[in-house]
């Protein structure tokens, strides 16, 4: 805010002229603008109020118009406050879209001809929201038993959403696509989890299926995940990050265990396979994190 003292005469004028910088309001409303609508909306309300207020007249004679000038500088501080206070609010907004699309982007698969997931049914959405309420604000997921393979309970809080997370997930029927770079394997194919072994064929193609790097089991049970929005609880879980082809009978043996446990698997194809599995864990609890982050 600018207050300009002129002298005129015998009469002191004072001129008082709001400087909000209305240009980078206006930027910043335009910025996130598939995001953030409300903050936007509060910011080009605030804009309108800034550009009547500036509108008015500005020019009065003090001290015959002390009080009008007074009640003007009054307005224009608590204009410069709610522009400072929205644009803050717009920025945050804007911030928190950023990190949800960064880490929704790192979920995808960057080779050509990888799957694209499916946009969840407002029914899904449904599910997964009344799933939600079902679970006790400080639950926790009880440790894995050594041996055994991750399992949800039927009795377990997060039953309901692992049963719709769980449907047609990823599909039997994904197509003949690249998963992690890999393409799908061919009828005659080594299968490196059996040495000696070869791909076999399942009706007219190979027996092979897209496999859960972490399983759906584990994955629902991470720290932090049912803390996750229904689309952000769907993108996790149907992640092409978090896919791999493996034989039908490596997939059968593995089914939600540690890999390292399968024991009749090929040594060095389970140890590659572990470290993969933990890389994998790694990022998506990383990407649950900052969707967590995104979502506060």
């Amino acid at each position: 805010m600018v207050r300009h003292f002129v002298s005129s005469l015998a009469t002191l004028i004072c001129s008082v002229v709001l400087v909000v910088g209305s240009p980078a309001i206006a930027a910043s409303a335009n910025q996130g603008s598939a995001d953030c609508a409300a903050e936007r909306a509060a910011l080009s309300a605030v804009q309108q109020q800034i550009d009547a207020h500036n509108a008015r007249p500005n020019v009065f004679e003090v001290p015959r118009q002390a009080v009008q000038a007074a009640a003007y500088d009054a307005e224009a501080a608590e204009q410069n406050a709610a522009a400072a206070s929205t644009q803050s609010a717009l920025q945050t907004c804007i911030q928190k879209a950023l990190t949800r699309d960064i880490a929704l982007e790192e979920l995808a698969d960057k080779w050509p001809n990888s799957p694209v997931p499916k946009e969840p049914s407002a029914g899904k959405l449904q599910q997964l929201e009344v799933g939600i309420k079902k679970i006790p604000p400080n639950w926790q997921a009880p440790p894995r038993v050594p041996g055994k393979r991750w399992e949800v309970n039927q009795n377990s809080p997060v039953r309901p959403i692992y049963n719709a997370l769980r449907a047609n997930n990823p599909g039997r029927s994904i197509g003949d696509v690249t998963l992690r770079g890999v393409p799908r394997p061919r009828i005659g194919d080594p299968d490196p989890a059996y040495p000696g072994s070869t791909i076999g064929r399942r009706g007219k193609g190979p027996n092979v299926s897209p496999d859960h790097i972490v399983s759906m089991a584990e994955m629902v049970q991470m720290p932090g995940f049912t803390r996750l929005s229904p689309e952000n609880m769907y993108a996790v879980t149907r992640a092409p990050l978090n896919l791999q082809w493996m034989s039908k009978p490596a997939n059968e043996a593995k089914s939600s265990k540690v890999v390292a446990e399968m024991r009749r698997a090929d040594p060095a194809w389970r140890a590659s396979q572990a470290d993969l599995q933990n890389q994998v864990r790694t990022q998506l609890q990383d990407i649950i994190n900052r969707l967590l982050s995104s979502q506060g």
